[in-house]
């Protein structure tokens, strides 16, 4: 989104809103309306771009938020150095009948 303007999104929908006000409430001529509703459609249609590229940022953002707490390890309860403590966490989790 750093290619767009600041505060694009929130200017587009104002500028949406006001439309649907004059559609909805005034008395304006068919060649008024039409082109309104033409603006309007313009600028819905960007402004679900803008969402949807706000979307994509956000979930790269999380992906690669994800991608660098798997490059670091674990955190664990104790050290595996030997042979028999690799076995040790599954005895800890069986459940005797």
């Amino acid at each position: 989104m750093a290619t767009t303007e600041s505060g694009e999104f929130e200017k587009a929908l104002a500028r949406l809103e006001t439309i649907v006000a004059k559609l909805d409430g005034e008395e304006i001529d068919l060649d008024a309306s039409v082109a309104l509703f033409q603006e309007g459609k313009t600028l819905a249609r960007r402004c679900e771009a803008l969402l949807k590229a706000a979307q994509e940022a956000v979930e790269r953002a999380a992906v690669d938020g994800d991608a660098e707490s798997e490059l670091r390890p674990a955190p664990t309860s104790r050290p595996k150095t030997t042979a028999s403590g690799l076995f040790d966490d599954a005895v800890d989790d069986e459940v005797p009948f």
